[in-house]
């Protein structure tokens, strides 16, 4: 499963301290992730992932008066991916006729 969030503080116009303390924690555990220009991708199980989403929430609304998390959850039933097999994908030049 790999799994998208983003922890946006909505009284805060400049975000990148809390992406870095989200990214620090993270690294501290151990999960393997990818920082995008609207959120951040993580890859594991369901019981692996949703404790991991929750604390970086908990982290964030701990110093904002209101905080948006999204989540958006890609789990493949018959095919197993990662976060480096779907950049990796991504990242492969198309042909396309103009």
């Amino acid at each position: 499963m790999i799994v998208q969030f983003s922890v946006n503080p909505m009284d805060s116009e400049h975000i990148s301290e809390d992406i870095n303390r989200i990214t620090a924690y993270l690294d501290k555990i151990g999960l393997d992730y990818e920082v995008g220009p609207i959120g951040t991708s993580i890859q594991g199980d369901w019981d692996t992932i949703m404790p991991v989403i929750q604390r970086c929430h908990q982290m964030i609304v701990r110093d904002h008066a209101r905080v948006l998390t999204t989540i958006t959850i890609d789990d493949h039933k018959y095919k197993e991916h990662s976060l480096e097999t779907a950049m990796s994908s991504v990242a492969e030049p198309v042909s396309i006729s103009l």
